[in-house]
């Protein structure tokens, strides 16, 4: 693949001095994860995880950048919730932080099987776990694809990265911005 790990993170901020990985397989992460401890294999071979507190969806945390891109396109009145950019700046910076002595996993992939709707993104998590997540919800290109991915979306993951309500605006210790300006 053309893109080295670490030229990857720098382009969306993250210097870290842990290892890095980018779309290993399966039975890789499985074993990263096991030798992480992040879970145990059941009698199946299956792997077991704990999500710890968040077990599910965060509907109150979740939060879209209201900016010239969405301004028009957003229903602000329903469950919406906005955020400005500089909320969005402080939590992206909260996360480069955060990750900057963890090992990552680089997950490449594609959003809609149509070939006229197809979107390439990427995910960045500090858990091998979560990259396993990643292949089963994303659709997995070819070798050729992922040779020169762009993604048109990234996905910043930090599940463990606990978050101050209040300094952080989110109200919970997690949350959840997207930004359409920076396809973040």
């Amino acid at each position: 693949m053309a893109d080295n790990p670490r030229d990857i993170l720098k382009s969306v901020g993250i210097e870290t001095s842990g290892d890095t990985y980018r779309n290993l397989n399966m039975p890789e992460l499985v074993e990263h994860a096991l030798a992480r401890k992040e879970g145990f294999l059941a009698s199946n071979g299956g792997l077991v995880v704990r999500t710890g507190i968040w077990t599910g969806r965060s509907p109150d945390a979740k939060f879209t950048v209201r900016d010239d891109a969405t301004e028009e396109g957003v229903w602000w009145a329903g469950p919406n919730k906005s955020a400005t950019p500089e909320q969005c700046d402080h939590l992206h910076q909260r996360i480069v932080e955060y990750f900057r002595d963890k090992d990552l996993y680089i997950h490449d992939g594609f959003v809609n099987a149509d070939p006229k709707q197809r979107m390439p993104i990427r995910v960045i998590t500090e858990m091998a776990w979560s990259a396993m997540f990643s292949r089963t919800q994303f659709r997995r290109g070819t070798p050729e694809e992922l040779e020169n991915h762009q993604p048109q979306l990234t996905v910043l993951h930090a599940p463990q990265l606990m978050l101050d309500p209040e300094k952080d605006g989110t109200g919970l210790q997690a949350g959840v911005i997207l930004s359409f300006t920076k396809n973040m």
